[in-house]
C-alpha cells in the first residue's frame, strides 16, 4: 500500500515539475524570439542554451569545470564551446593568474539577454506565486528547501560525480539521471 502512494506522489511531482519545466522553456524562447534577441541567439538548441545560462551564472568559467556543471566530456564541452563563439554568443579568454587556463564568458549582449531572461521567469513565479497564496507558497518552499539539501548531499556523497574519466562503454548516463544523453545534439 505504501509503495503505490509512493509512487502516486512520485507521478504527481514529476509531473508538476515537468509543467514547470516546460513553463520556464517557452518563457525562454518567447523571450528569445520576442525580442531582438533572435538575431544574437540564432536557432540555439536546448543544451546551447543550458550552456549559455551556467556560464552566465558561473562567469568566468574554465573548460574543465563547464564540463563538470554540464555533465558532459571535456571534448563534448569544447565543441559546444566552438560553435557559440564562432557565433558571438561566448568568448575564450586566457586567465590573467595562468595563461595556460582559458576561461568562458557570454558577450555583453548575451548577460543582458540573460538577465532579460531571468526577469521574465522571476515575474512568473511572482505571478504564480499571486495565484497560489502567501501560506502555499511558503510550504512550497519549505519543500523546495528540503529537496535542494537532500539533491545536494546525494550528488556530494556520490563518487561518480568526482570522477573525470568514465570506466564504462556506451552512452554517457548521469547517475542522478539514468537517461542517457545523446551527445550529437549538444
Amino acid at each position: 500500500m505504501q509503495d503505490n502512494e509512493i509512487l502516486k506522489l512520485a507521478e504527481s511531482i514529476f509531473t508538476t515539475g515537468r509543467l514547470i519545466h516546460d513553463r520556464i522553456l517557452k518563457l525562454q524562447t518567447g523571450y528569445i524570439a520576442g525580442n531582438r534577441s533572435g538575431a544574437i541567439w540564432p536557432e540555439l538548441s536546448l543544451p546551447q542554451l543550458f550552456a549559455i545560462m551556467t556560464i552566465e551564472k558561473s562567469d568566468p568559467v574554465s573548460m574543465t569545470r563547464l564540463s563538470e556543471l554540464l555533465g558532459v566530456s571535456p571534448p563534448s564541452a569544447s565543441a559546444m564551446v566552438d560553435r557559440l563563439v564562432e557565433r558571438g554568443l561566448l568568448a575564450r579568454e586566457h586567465s590573467a593568474a595562468d595563461r595556460r587556463r582559458v576561461t568562458v564568458r557570454v558577450s555583453p549582449d548575451v548577460r543582458r539577454d540573460v538577465k532579460g531572461i531571468e526577469t521574465v521567469i522571476l515575474q512568473s513565479f511572482v505571478d504564480l506565486i499571486d495565484k497560489i497564496g502567501l501560506e502555499t507558497a511558503r510550504q512550497w518552499n519549505d519543500v523546495l528547501v528540503r529537496v535542494g539539501e537532500v539533491l545536494a548531499q546525494k550528488k556530494s556523497a556520490c563518487g561518480h560525480c568526482r570522477r573525470k574519466k568514465r570506466t564504462t562503454a556506451g552512452p554517457a548516463m548521469d547517475r542522478h539521471n539514468p537517461i542517457p544523453r545523446d551527445k550529437s545534439k549538444q
